[in-house]
């Protein structure tokens, strides 16, 4: 198997297995730099601080204040750095597979891609799956007088 007429196909699957391993510690990543929460004393006083502050000077404040935006994080760059490479690798083994090298290599490229955008998707589906079994015990428990 000469490396030359699967090249498409191997860099696929390189790029491929980097993308399904962020994907995978994803969770984990993303509690890497978040810093940590504000202890309630401090969110009480700023937000006093800030009613204080409309009530003193009404909306004129608001219209004076810049704009400001919120930049991404290096979690969330990270992830989506993760989803282009997976497309990436879904990519080169679609342009593999039409350039007839590899059949394995460029089916392990797409495979690979295919399933770091599963495992990075997988995540989501969890969370909303278990906010809705929260919400419908919620409902029974209401539904049944329980609160």
């Amino acid at each position: 198997m000469d490396l030359k007429q699967s090249q498409f196909g191997w860099y696929g699957i390189v790029i491929g297995l980097v993308a399904l391993s962020v994907s995978a510690m994803s969770p984990w990543i993303m509690r890497l730099n978040s810093p940590p929460p504000k202890p309630i004393d401090e969110v009480v006083v700023e937000t006093a601080k800030r009613i204080k502050q409309e009530m003193a000077f009404g909306s004129e404040e608001q219209s004076l204040s810049p704009t400001v935006y919120e930049q991404a994080t290096w979690a969330e760059t990270i992830v989506s750095v993760s989803m282009v490479m997976a497309l990436s690798a879904i990519g080169l083994g679609l342009l593999s597979w039409r350039a007839k090298e590899n059949k394995m290599a460029s089916g392990g490229a797409v495979a690979i891609g295919g399933t770091a955008l599963a495992v990075q998707f997988l995540w989501v589906i969890l969370l909303i799956v278990l906010g809705a079994f929260i919400v419908a015990a919620a409902y029974q428990l209401i539904e049944l007088g329980g609160v």
